[in-house]
């Protein structure tokens, strides 16, 4: 079953743009506007009656949901296309026939009003660039995350191998190189929000801002590929990626009460 719910718009007045705070991210997938001078769009989306896409930006720092409905109507919503808001142009596109939704039967897919993409468990997004990284160089990521089924989720992919394979209580940071989270685990049907820091050669796991474990970084693990098809089970959810090639630890903290404040996860 879908979640729905009531909209809630974003007062642009209080608005807090992750990215004017934090700059200098690698990539930025969100649905809510992540910088002020932002002005390309946010999803490109290809609606079930007739196959027609069409771009759609912001409204009020908020993706434009109005204009989404008027679009698919009565039927679905497909997203071919999640826009980068970091200024390097590393845009996604769908990596199979089966398509990320954010509509349904004339609904959004929403979460604490908030709407969110879905992507069922053969259909990912791939990036147009990969970030490639060199061995134990540092990195930091954000991420809602949420799964409706066990078993291991492949979620952020290089061709290097796993930025992030969530497998239960081993959580891979790359092919050889896991994090064990016991008695953590991410429970199934429920929103976290995730954090990876690699600092000075050790990753730390972050969820809803608690350590979740660590582990020195030994492998190298590049990224082109968001909740990649291969080795993975479950429905995800997400509505916002941001990711920095260097170590962001000393905002860790306020980056992760930015992003919590708007989508209420914890």
């Amino acid at each position: 079953m879908i979640p729905v719910g009531i909209l809630t718009a974003a007062a642009t007045s209080s608005f807090s743009f992750l990215l004017d705070q934090f700059p200098s991210a690698s990539v930025a997938y969100s649905l809510r506007k992540l910088r002020a001078g932002y002005t390309g769009n946010c999803v490109r989306v290809r609606r079930s009656s007739d196959n027609t896409e069409l771009d759609f930006g912001f409204v009020n720092n908020y993706v434009d949901t109005a204009s989404i409905s008027t679009f698919c109507g009565a039927g679905n919503g497909f997203v071919t296309i999640w826009y980068d808001q970091s200024g390097n142009a590393n845009n996604t596109n769908v990596s199979t026939a089966a398509i990320p939704q954010i509509y349904f039967s004339g609904a959004f897919v929403l979460r604490s009003g908030k709407v969110y993409i879905q992507f069922p468990f053969n259909a990912g997004f791939n990036m147009s660039s990969q970030i490639t990284r060199t061995a134990v160089q540092n990195y930091s990521f954000w991420t809602t995350y949420e799964k409706n089924a066990t078993g291991n989720q492949s979620i952020f992919l290089g061709s290097a191998g796993y930025l992030w394979l969530d497998y239960g209580a081993n959580q891979y940071i790359s092919n050889l190189s896991p994090i064990n989270i016991t008695p953590n685990n991410y429970a199934i049907n429920t929103r976290y929000l995730v954090n990876h820091i690699s600092d000075t050669s050790t990753v730390t796991i972050y969820s809803n801002n608690s350590i979740w474990g660590s582990r020195t970084n030994i492998d190298q693990a590049s990224l082109n590929a968001i909740c990649s098809t291969a080795n993975r089970s479950a429905t995800i959810t997400m509505a916002e990626f941001v990711f920095y090639s260097v170590s962001q630890a000393a905002n860790r903290t306020a980056i992760n009460t930015n992003i919590n404040s708007y989508y209420t996860i914890y």
